[in-house]
């Protein structure tokens, strides 16, 4: 069963954003036939050396959410809910996309946008 949940302001609080995560009802097998592919774009991990190619609107949300080697800030955030949304067909992969690169960018962990 899915949950209904409120779309975020851009400038909500990352602990709100982390608590709509965590209040999803969505199982691991509904978010994987959700991918929404895109033109890859790759960054830079945690791991000196590593880079990580992003080629989906998933990818995206998972590595902004569980591997962002830098500090997080409102573009983080702002990539992260442009992903969800995404997830939710409230934007288009291309949009997420462009969100993704914007905080890679502040980040400084942008390797190659392939556009």
């Amino acid at each position: 069963m899915l949950s209904v949940v409120i779309k975020p302001h851009p400038t909500m609080p990352l602990e709100l954003l982390m608590n709509r995560q965590r209040n999803c009802n969505c199982s691991a097998a509904f978010l994987s036939m959700r991918r929404l592919r895109f033109e890859s774009v790759t960054v830079e991990t945690r791991h000196v050396g590593r880079y990580r190619v992003i080629a989906s609107v998933d990818a995206a949300a998972d590595f902004l959410a569980h591997d962002w080697p830098t500090e997080k800030g409102p573009i983080h955030l702002r990539a992260r809910i442009a992903c969800l949304d995404a997830l939710e067909n409230a934007l288009s992969a291309d949009e997420a996309r462009e969100a993704f690169i914007e905080a890679a960018k502040e980040s400084g962990i942008l390797i190659r946008d392939d556009r």
